[in-house]
């Protein structure tokens, strides 16, 4: 589970350029704070960091620096002299779950619309399956993935986080496959400060897959009706008229039918696009058969790729968000940072007996607490 960082470590000198968290720099942190606090040279090791801090800092003054750059300029020198710190590779694999999810989505998307368009030339393509199947049933999935974030920011989810993430690492990074256990362990400590966070990532993910799926059926749907000649129509064994249809399609409709009117199926065409088997099967309106596919065209675009899309925006501004408000004044922060410090009192000699003198001089530490 080694991983050698041979990058000299680098610092955020300027005081408004707070460095970005991912993380993997929070996994990374906690992991080598918590090493570093409970080693039997702790003190020497933080007192030389500190000075390496105090020089790189010089220009602001080491007690003004926010406590996020502090600690995030610490980290870059834990991770020089610890080689088994794994931060990096966790958010390479989150890297890739990015880039993978929306092809996955296109994927999937492109897939299911063929099962939905099989037409044989026997009786139109019922448009009211089409619909639920890729307009609703997507965001009932979508309703179980926002519960399920929402469940893993709950205290009952905090001890799987970690683990969940570490099998999901252990599987994508061959490196660490063979270190499971240590994996496992090292995150399901740390699942607890990152529960937050993996709630907007996974959101994040499955929304990237949804709005690709979107985008696949939307030019799948376009092929097709390109390339064949499909005929779609509506039946139900309840008592619903034309009327009802027409109208509910005007309802759905209304965010695009200012601007593509013939997108929406008038009542003369919804009319004569049912079918029905007791009635025995007729021969339908070309025109009124073609109607339907520019209304799930329009469906597809409104309903499932622009609002995925929006939400794919905000998970990741609030991911966003939840790494740059990280907050440091836990009781293990204070005490590394109190440490990195510096001793409280200072002597021109050391003293045999443990009294001071008159020349002794009071340091106390001062940073701020809502960096």
């Amino acid at each position: 589970m080694s991983q050698s960082h041979t990058n000299r470590p680098t610092f955020a000198k300027g005081k408004s350029r707070v460095p970005r968290w991912t993380v993997g720099d929070v996994i990374d942190f906690e992991e080598a704070e918590q090493k570093t606090l409970s080693s039997q040279d702790a003190e020497s090791v933080l007192r030389e960091d500190g000075k390496t801090l105090s020089r790189t800092f010089a220009e602001q003054g080491f007690s003004e620096v926010p406590r996020a750059a502090l600690c995030h300029a610490w980290l870059s020198l834990a991770r020089s002299r610890d080689s088994q710190l794994f931060g990096s590779g966790i958010d390479r694999v989150f890297s890739v779950l990015r880039s993978t999810s929306w092809v996955m989505g296109i994927v999937l998307g492109c897939l299911a619309v063929p099962a939905y368009l099989a037409y044989k030339g026997e009786k139109p393509i019922n448009v009211m399956v089409v619909f639920f199947g890729l307009i609703v049933l997507p965001w009932v999935i979508t309703g179980g993935s926002l519960y399920f974030s929402v469940w893993l920011r709950g205290g009952s989810s905090k001890g799987s986080v970690g683990a969940g993430i570490a099998f999901l690492v252990s599987r994508l990074s061959p490196e660490w496959r063979a270190s499971w256990s240590d994996l496992r362990r090292i995150l399901r400590e740390h699942g607890k400060r990152i529960a937050s966070i993996s709630s907007g990532l996974f959101f994040g993910f499955t929304q990237q897959v949804a709005c690709g799926f979107g985008i696949g059926a939307l030019l799948s749907i376009l092929f097709h009706v390109t390339v064949f000649d499909l005929a779609f129509g509506w039946e139900s064994t309840l008592s619903i008229g034309a009327e009802f249809m027409c109208f509910f399609a005007n309802v759905i409709s209304a965010p695009w039918a200012w601007l593509w009117a013939a997108s929406v199926p008038s009542l003369e065409q919804v009319r004569e696009s049912r079918f029905s088997y007791l009635a025995g099967m007729e021969a339908a309106s070309v025109n009124a058969t073609r109607s339907w596919w520019p209304f799930i065209v329009g469906s597809l675009m409104f309903y499932v790729v622009i609002p995925r899309f929006l939400l794919v925006v905000y998970a990741s501004w609030k991911t966003s968000r939840r790494l740059s408000t990280l907050d440091f004044t836990r009781t293990q922060d204070s005490a590394l940072i109190r440490r990195l410090s510096g001793p409280l009192f200072q002597t021109e000699e050391p003293s045999q007996t443990g009294f001071l003198g008159e020349s002794a001089e009071v340091q106390l530490p001062s940073f701020p607490i809502d960096g």
